[in-house]
């Protein structure tokens, strides 16, 4: 066993307030790795790939990974966020802010920029004589899209179309990201690499993070040089655009993470290694919630009512890029197979196979194996699930169980991973061993939702905030007057009544 490499790809998807749970889980993967890494038995996590809420806790792990953060120092920056920082009451910020969402921006800028480390922190953090390569790729969603031109897609007629599912994919070396460009680039020559910065990275994760209509769009400034096919602007190449949760179109970005992965094994020339991609599921389908989806809901003449079709649509978009990503994962394992079984048969030359793979996409390609790391209790929900995943924000014990339950899952999967590619003689020290990064908190009733009660002000503030957002809007158009205060009053008492119910 001597000698062996292993490179872990980890996805860490949008799932609102149950990313306390996949902060729990990275935590715990850095420390069981870092205990791991550059040994005679070599794991590294060198490809980290988030959208919404892993987004932020994607590049958190990012840069502990670049600048060989002690584990503990990462794990106390996620609980900063995850745990401690994430609360209703400082979500919800200033209830009279003008922003066009539920959570005050203010609030979100002011956690990210406390748990996100600065350019001179990670340049002295991350410029050390062997500092750690890694590469991250962030999933957003482009609201306005990129006009992009087909030439010839028809009969001497070109077609149009705009892109909304977008990236950003860096390339972290000496604790600087550099952005890096199309992933078409990856069989045409030099992959460009351009300087970038930790507050762009930010900003970046906060639009991945930005759930409509509770957290506020932002607009990014993106260069139209890295979209090839994209319509030629009369003024600048960098066009802004507004951008929201990169989870919409692509929740669990497991095919960022493969290209991501391309780039990193070219960038370092990574050949003699075995690389797994670790998928983060904190709400995982199971064969009972299967079953009861043939069952859910009634089927009326008049169709779905309004919130209960939002509720589907949201799913519908949330869970889609997952069976997405896995199908396609899937089809790359066989199509390499297949090429793989031409080439040891003598039917197919190595160099007809390079010129093949490259006409299929599948430069720099290899099989995909795919990982997943769940909750333990898998037909039990985690406690900030209720609620739309929204849930956690109302209590700091469900959240600090949720990140405990995190570690909890992680350390299992390590050490059935260690067993799976037969590596007893490496497993993790008995210190280790012993106790995963965090504890759960002993909760009085576990998976029973919310007492009303003891969160009157927080139900207070949601529903004052709500009525907030629909009077800035109402004055906005010049629509506010008596009947609009008998709407406002009216939504009041609709929201708390739904939070009465949802809070039981």
């Amino acid at each position: 066993m001597s000698g062996q490499k292993f490179r872990l790809a980890v996805c860490s998807s949008g799932a609102v307030a149950l990313g306390a749970f996949e902060a729990g889980v990275l935590s715990q993967l850095y420390a069981d790795t870092f205990e791991l890494r550059g040994g005679a038995f070599d794991v590294n996590i060198d490809v980290v790939a988030g959208a919404s809420a892993g987004a932020v806790t994607g590049v958190i792990l990012t840069q502990a990974i670049a600048a060989t953060e002690p584990p503990t120092s990462l794990t106390a920056r996620m609980q900063a966020l995850w745990v401690q920082g994430l609360s209703l009451t400082k979500l919800l910020g200033s209830t009279a802010n003008q922003s066009n969402s539920l959570f005050d921006p203010a609030s979100i800028d002011s956690l990210a920029s406390h748990t996100i480390l600065d350019d001179a922190t990670m340049r002295k953090n991350g410029g050390s004589s062997a500092p750690v390569k890694v590469t991250l790729s962030i999933a957003i969603t482009n609201l306005d899209g990129i006009p992009i031109r087909l030439p010839n897609a028809y009969r001497l007629q070109s077609a149009y179309y705009s892109l909304f599912a977008d990236y950003e994919t860096l390339a972290i070396r000496g604790g600087v990201p550099h952005s890096l460009g199309p992933v078409e680039q990856l069989s045409k020559g030099p992959i460009s690499q351009r300087p970038s910065s930790w507050n762009a990275v930010k900003e970046l994760a906060i639009a991945s993070s930005a759930f409509p209509f509770a957290f506020q769009s932002r607009a990014l400034v993106r260069d139209l040089q890295n979209y090839p096919d994209s319509v030629n602007p009369r003024l600048s190449q960098k066009q802004t655009f507004n951008y929201s949760d990169g989870g919409l179109l692509d929740n669990n970005p497991i095919g960022r993470a493969i290209d991501a992965a391309a780039y990193q094994e070219r960038l370092e020339k990574l050949e003699a290694v075995e690389r797994y991609f670790v998928v983060v599921e904190p709400d995982p389908v199971t064969e009972e919630s299967a079953q009861n989806s043939y069952e859910q809901g009634a089927h009326s003449p008049n169709g779905l009512p309004p919130l209960e079709l939002a509720g589907k649509v949201t799913d519908t978009y949330f869970t889609n890029a997952l069976s997405r990503d896995l199908l396609k994962a899937l089809r790359v394992n066989e199509q390499l197979r297949q090429l793989n079984k031409l080439v040891e048969g003598g039917t197919m030359s190595k160099a007809l196979e390079k010129e093949v793979r490259v006409a299929m996409g599948l430069d720099f390609k290899r099989l995909v194996n795919l990982e997943r790391i769940v909750p333990l209790h898998h037909d039990m929900p985690l406690e900030g699930a209720f609620g739309a995943h929204f849930g956690g924000f109302l209590d700091k014990a469900y959240r600090a169980y949720d990140f405990a339950a995190g570690c909890s899952a992680a350390r299992v999967w390590v050490n059935d991973w260690l067993a799976h590619v037969g590596s007893s003689q490496f497993a993790l020290s008995s210190e280790l061993q012993a106790q995963p990064v965090a504890r759960a908190p002993q909760l009085k009733q576990q998976f029973a939702g919310i007492d009303v009660a003891a969160l009157s002000k927080e139900k207070s503030l949601l529903s004052n905030r709500a009525v907030a957002l629909i009077r800035n809007h109402l004055q906005a158009h010049g629509l506010l007057g008596f009947v609009a205060d008998i709407v406002l009053r009216w939504v009041h008492g609709l929201v708390g009544k739904y939070l009465n119910r949802t809070m039981r």
